[in-house]
């Protein structure tokens, strides 16, 4: 297949190295992209592993094979499996032993940060393996700068030559706050000064692209008012949480504001509006909540295909194939469908609820509009509900930030963002 200029720039950059960090779009193609930089090089390495989730491993095969394969041997492994597994980690580590390998880490902030067991055994195989290393991601980090440093480790250690602790106190400020009665409570908030230091220092080791298609993407909103027995639900969880600012806990507050939401989520009202709306349309429809899309696949009439995080990976697939030669609504959980799945056979993009998180959004998202997405205009829906807790998530969306910064950022002297 041909490159895209914006492939080919990426493969012309790393052409004379041996570590690169991919922040393709998704939709891009950085799979091919990654295989067009170890065919490049394919006679200084004697095999290739193809680290992913598991979720994802399927659909990566079938695009490598797409592509036309390589001529070196391919071992495909989850990061999963190999986190969770002492027998196949072991065995994956016999299987190198003697070789060396191009190693890619497709969906790298998977991996999360060192203090897992997926990067550290990661890191592991490619500090005793690795002749090459590539990390394909759509974005160079999912909730602060720290997964970047996370990431560039993996890659390198010489890139940025600093510990975790050195690398922290030069891109965040620690600021400690202490109310009277209570334990003083400390975090570190980003200090935008050294934001060019870090680019500089990485730039040489990343690509970014954006999505650029001919593709129209409408997004509208559509105001679902909420039922007053949820309205009900509501008013006893926000109690909670106003019981876990009075005690300062950071945790509390989080847990009291995912109990919040995922009442507004599941409201019967939403989601049988929804299930109308969805009806006879081949479109993909995300859910936050198992009982969300319970409820929404229930009341879908003529047929609807359903994944949720119980679906086992191989069942995933048939439905997928299924659903593709229908025009039948597709309903999934976020957690469990918004990345490494080729879906842009669907018309459209349902939210039936936000996540907290703008990358699993993109994600999300990407999933429909993407390369090989043939219709003119690609619909996004997302269903908003007018109350407190659905505005802080879309503040939290839209600000790109987490739900943690979002609870030590806000000032919880006044309450009015929760009502």
């Amino acid at each position: 297949m041909k490159l895209t200029y914006q492939q080919e720039y990426a493969v012309q950059k790393f052409a004379k190295q041996r570590a690169a960090a991919l922040f393709m779009e998704m939709g891009t193609g950085k799979t091919l992209t990654a295989i067009e930089l170890a065919r490049l090089h394919q006679d200084r390495y004697d095999c290739l592993l193809w680290l992913a989730p598991v979720s994802t491993l399927k659909n990566a095969e079938a695009e490598i094979v797409k592509q036309g394969g390589l001529n070196k041997p391919i071992i495909y492994r989850g990061y999963e499996s190999i986190a969770a597994s002492d027998r196949i980690y072991t065995e994956l580590l016999d299987q190198l032993k003697d070789k060396r390998i191009f190693l890619v880490c497709d969906e790298s902030l998977f991996l999360k940060n060192g203090e897992t067991k997926r990067w550290q055994r990661t890191n592991n195989i490619r500090q005793e393996y690795a002749e090459f290393v590539v990390l394909l991601n759509g974005t160079p980090m999912s909730r602060d700068e720290m997964d970047i440093y996370w990431q560039m480790e993996l890659l390198s250690p010489l890139i940025l030559k600093m510990t975790e602790k050195q690398y922290r106190n030069v891109l965040f400020t620690k600021v400690t706050v202490k109310r009277h009665g209570h334990r003083k409570h400390s975090y570190y908030r980003r200090c935008q000064t050294n934001l060019a230091w870090l680019k500089s220092k990485i730039e040489p080791y990343v690509y970014e692209c954006d999505l650029q298609l001919p593709v129209v993407l409408e997004e509208k909103e559509e105001a679902i008012r909420v039922s007053e027995y949820t309205r009900g639900l509501y008013a006893e969880a926000k109690q909670e949480l106003l019981r876990a600012i009075s005690s300062y806990d950071d945790y509390e507050i989080m847990a009291a504001l995912s109990r919040m939401k995922c009442i507004v989520a599941c409201d019967r009202q939403k989601n049988d509006a929804i299930a109308k709306a969805i009806a006879d349309r081949h479109v993909l429809v995300f859910c936050e909540y198992r009982e969300e899309l319970n409820r929404i696949v229930a009341k879908t009439k003529n047929g609807v295909f359903a994944i949720d995080g119980d679906t086992p990976i191989a069942e995933r697939d048939q439905i997928i194939r299924d659903w593709k030669e229908t025009d039948k609504p597709l309903v999934t959980m976020t957690a469990c469908s918004s990345f490494g799945l080729n879906l842009q056979e669907a018309e459209g993009v349902v939210f039936a609820s936000l996540p907290w998180d703008y990358a699993t959004y993109t994600q999300a998202l990407h999933r429909v509009y993407r390369t090989g997405q043939t219709s003119k205009t690609v619909e996004v829906t997302r269903y908003i509900q007018r109350i407190g807790i659905a505005k802080m998530v879309e503040e939290c969306l839209w600000r790109k930030t987490t739900l943690a910064q979002l609870v030590r950022e806000i000032d919880w002297r006044t309450y009015e963002k929760i009502h």
